[in-house]
């Protein structure tokens, strides 16, 4: 998967356009890429801990990003329909 995140990542960019897909490549799928890397140099058994570290705090961290905004969304949906 290191190798399809490397492939689809334009290097030196000038383009803006390029600029905006790296952008989007690494805010969905550079997470996962930063932790393959920052894990890569440990023993088996020791990757898969941390990384199971990693998807845990993701988890919390997606599961708070979602609660503020829903509370967000409805406050301004509150201001509307009132």
């Amino acid at each position: 998967m290191i190798d399809w995140y490397e492939w689809g990542y334009f290097h030196n960019t000038n383009n803006f356009f390029l600029k905006i897909a790296n952008g989007f490549t690494a805010t969905f799928f550079g997470i996962a890429y930063w932790a393959g890397k920052r894990v890569d140099h440990h023993n088996w058994f020791l990757k898969r801990i941390y990384l199971l570290g990693y998807a845990f705090v993701y988890m919390i961290i997606g599961i708070i990003v979602y609660d503020i905004l829903d509370y967000l969304l409805r406050v301004i949906e509150g201001f509307i329909y009132t």
